[in-house]
């Protein structure tokens, strides 16, 4: 989903003529960086939620 908003961005920046490949790429090095905390519902056992959770990611720690 976030492949396909980039796609209509740069798609959208060509059509105008103002598209700059600086804007799409960028270096990090040890970087980490964490969205705004949010709270939602959970209408499953909490436990099974965060064991999917867990597995989506961090892949390579569990099989």
């Amino acid at each position: 989903m976030q492949l396909e908003t980039i796609k209509e961005e740069v798609q959208e920046s060509v059509l105008k003529g103002n598209f700059n490949i600086k804007d799409y790429t960028k270096f990090y090095v040890n970087e980490l960086r964490f969205t705004e905390v949010v709270c939602i519902d959970i209408e499953e056992e909490f436990q099974d939620f965060i064991n999917a959770c867990t597995k989506q990611y961090m892949p390579v720690t569990f099989d």
